[in-house]
Formats: structure tokens, C-alpha cells, sequence
């Protein structure tokens, strides 16, 4: 691996640290429930790097999660989400 391979594997690394820091603070600061982070990085074809899966107890409170998560990454991170899902319950 060449060194600038490795310092864009780095500045990856962190970027994604950042975002998941972000985003978990997100999850934490609604007092989401059964929080659980999926690394998808070593699936063929996954959708996206990361998932994090969390409850809440009432619809309300499962949009203020996603709320939450959308500020704290933006606020941290200076990224929007590209899609959301699971925001409606029903």
C-alpha cells in the first residue's frame, strides 16, 4: 500500500469515527433503547458502511431520535443524510 493510500485510509477511518460518534450522541441524547451498531463494510453489496438500530417507546420519541441524530451530525460533522428510514412507525 502506497503512503497516500494509507493517509486517505486513515482520514476514512477517522471521517467515519467522527460520524459515528455524532451519531450514537444522537441516539443517546433521546435515551433510545437496545442501540446496536452493524459494521457492513466487509459485505458484498451492503447499502452502506454502517447501520445503528435502535427503539424507542412511542412513535414521538422514535422521530425525535431521528431528529436528534440529524443535528448531532450535522452540528459535529457538517454532513446531511443522502436517506432515512424508519422514522413512521405503523
Amino acid at each position: 500500500m502506497t503512503k497516500a493510500a494509507r493517509v486517505s485510509r486513515k482520514k476514512t477511518e477517522y471521517a467515519h469515527a467522527r460520524l459515528l460518534e455524532a451519531m450514537i450522541k444522537g441516539v443517546q441524547e433521546k435515551k433510545a433503547r437496545n442501540i446496536t451498531l452493524m459494521d457492513l463494510r466487509n459485505l458484498d453489496g451492503a447499502p452502506a458502511d454502517f447501520f445503528i438500530v435502535c427503539s424507542g417507546d412511542s412513535g414521538t420519541q422514535v422521530e425525535a431520535i431521528a431528529r436528534s441524530i440529524e443535528e448531532q451530525v450535522e452540528k459535529e460533522c457538517g454532513e446531511q443524510a443522502a436517506h432515512i428510514e424508519g422514522t413512521k412507525n405503523g
